[in-house]
């Protein structure tokens, strides 16, 4: 996973889409 999975300790819309994407 080359992604940030969270900034600050909180998920981005991004890292969602992400996620949801590469489940």
């Amino acid at each position: 996973d080359g992604f940030l999975e969270t900034i600050g300790g909180v998920e981005t819309n991004v890292t969602k889409n992400v996620k949801r994407t590469m489940k």
